[in-house]
């Protein structure tokens, strides 16, 4: 879902206009002990262009989400290999 004056809901994937996804490990002593995912995502009508970052540590279970470089979600806890989380968009 997406917030603010233009808000709503993007069900569809055809409403998608760019879509781009990167995987890096960026652990300090271990490169595979930390891995970021990068989304970069832009939606028709105005085609704004929007950055979902997740960054994960297989070390200390800490996982957190930004949205924009906005910080959304920082937790630190057992990950069990699957988590979801919805937020918002504005645009």
């Amino acid at each position: 879902p997406a917030t603010g004056a233009m808000a709503r809901r993007v069900d569809r994937l055809d409403d998608v206009y760019g879509f781009y996804v990167e995987k890096e490990y960026i652990g300090k002593r271990v490169k595979g002990s930390k891995a970021k995912v990068t989304w970069k995502l832009a939606w028709k009508p105005d085609f704004k262009m929007h950055e979902v970052e997740l960054k994960h540590s297989m070390v200390t279970h800490k996982h957190e989400i930004k949205v924009d470089n906005r910080l959304l979600v920082s937790r630190k806890r057992v990950f069990e290999g699957e988590f979801s989380h919805e937020f918002s968009l504005g645009g």
